[in-house]
């Protein structure tokens, strides 16, 4: 996939409020499914307006289906901060941030969020999540600096 340097996508209404997204990174995160092994490609922006973060995935290099909706950072940490410290959790928990009924975005999503360290694997489980380091400081290291 070629890389484009700082892009900026327009959004679709239904997905993020009205303005441009800026594309700030795009990276790829290993599937979790040995049976189906692979990449998912994701992008992190920042909204114009609103300067909040969203992520999408992007693209899929082997089979399942996916939505390319942007998704509110913000909206990922309020249901990273729900969960209780140490202790396992499924990826199902990330499925009510999605307006696309994949049931691939959830599992799709905690592979991009272990990519990025933010989730960890959970011993003795391979489809399990730990969280990993603070999703605050992920989101600090992402927020653009003005100069």
């Amino acid at each position: 996939m070629a890389k484009r340097k700082n892009p900026t996508v327009t959004t679709a209404p239904e997905s993020t409020p009205a303005g441009e997204i800026n594309i700030i990174k795009q990276a790829s995160a290993q599937k979790l499914s040995p049976k189906n092994p692979g990449t998912i490609q994701y992008e992190i922006g920042h909204h114009s307006d609103s300067q909040s973060l969203f992520l999408r995935i992007s693209d899929n290099d082997s089979g399942g289906y996916f939505s390319r909706e942007w998704i509110a950072i913000p909206e990922i940490r309020a249901v990273l901060i729900s969960l209780e410290e140490d202790r396992p959790f499924k990826s199902t928990v990330m499925r009510d941030l999605f307006q696309g009924g994949s049931s691939n975005n959830p599992g799709f999503l905690c592979a991009v969020l272990r990519a990025e360290g933010v989730l960890t694997p959970a011993p003795d489980s391979l489809y399990l999540h730990m969280k990993g380091h603070p999703v605050d400081d992920w989101m600090e290291l992402l927020t653009p600096t003005s100069t």
